[in-house]
């Protein structure tokens, strides 16, 4: 098992979430938070920012209210992780001429 693996493993169960609540969360397959868990995946930035909410969440008030708990930050990572990638292709073409 991967020190990743064992700390999602450790930082999840450990405090009382389940894979299930974690899947649910971060809006991805139960199968592939298992497989996290286990060390056979591992999960991208943006979907440990996400799996680091939900571990550290208020399961009730996410039960009462989803919307825009687990996608909000995950989008911004994403957009900003985009707009950074663009910025660095667009300095390397522009270096290269």
């Amino acid at each position: 098992m991967t020190d990743l693996a064992q700390t999602l493993h450790d930082l999840t169960y450990g405090r009382g979430y389940t894979a299930e609540y974690v899947a649910e969360y971060i809006q991805r397959d139960v199968s592939f938070v298992r497989r996290c868990l286990r060390g056979e995946k591992r999960p991208s930035n943006p979907t440990l920012i996400l799996w680091a909410q939900a571990i550290t969440s208020d399961r009730a008030a996410y039960q009462r209210d989803k919307v825009g708990f687990p996608s909000t930050l995950a989008r911004l990572i994403a957009a900003a992780l985009s707009d950074g990638a663009a910025g660095i292709a667009r300095d390397s073409s522009s270096r290269r001429r």
